[in-house]
């Protein structure tokens, strides 16, 4: 059906869509629902976006590691080495490449971490891994490299072979 200039179906202005509303109309809720999706989408994002960003600083925190008692004794050696006032937990014990790889590192180590305490399973000693140690070093040579190109010429070395109680001594040192 047609609907003229003055409102009646005379003219060959407009196309009117079944029922007498304007056809023209139904592509504009279209594309006003789409940018509403778009909208909604991006909101959606930007709330993800900062909740991950307040969850990875939450637990990039040394006291959120000490909320299972069994990390007490790293965390009291850690309190009273020279590293706590320059690095955390996070700052040696996850990798640092990229956002993605800190995320994935934070997700495998939480994970298994999560699954050994409540499993009660945590080793006793807690000792580093071969994942965890290749971490540990390269985030040893990310702050320290400058210092040990000399030094560290060899994969198989570590900085604890000479580094033995840095930052986690045996005890507490009150």
């Amino acid at each position: 059906m047609w609907k003229g200039a003055g409102g009646g179906t005379e003219g060959k202005n407009e196309v009117l869509a079944p029922g007498g509303k304007d056809a023209g109309a139904g592509g504009h809720c279209l594309r006003r629902r789409l940018w509403l999706i778009l909208a909604g989408v991006a909101l959606a994002a930007a709330v993800l976006a900062a909740g991950t960003k307040a969850a990875v600083s939450y637990t990039d925190r040394p006291e959120f590691c000490i909320s299972c008692h069994v990390m007490e004794p790293q965390y009291e050696t850690w309190f009273h080495s020279s590293h706590r006032q320059w690095a955390s937990c996070s700052d040696c014990h996850v990798p640092h490449q990229n956002l993605p790889a800190k995320l994935v590192g934070k997700a495998i180590d939480g994970t298994r971490d999560f699954y050994l305490f409540y499993t009660n399973q945590v080793p006793d000693p807690i000792r580093l891994g071969a994942r965890g140690a290749r971490i540990v070093r390269e985030n040893c040579l990310r702050c320290h490299g400058d210092l040990m190109e000399r030094v560290i010429d060899r994969e198989d070395r570590n900085c604890w072979d000479c580094h033995r109680s840095v930052p986690h001594g045996t005890e507490p040192r009150h």
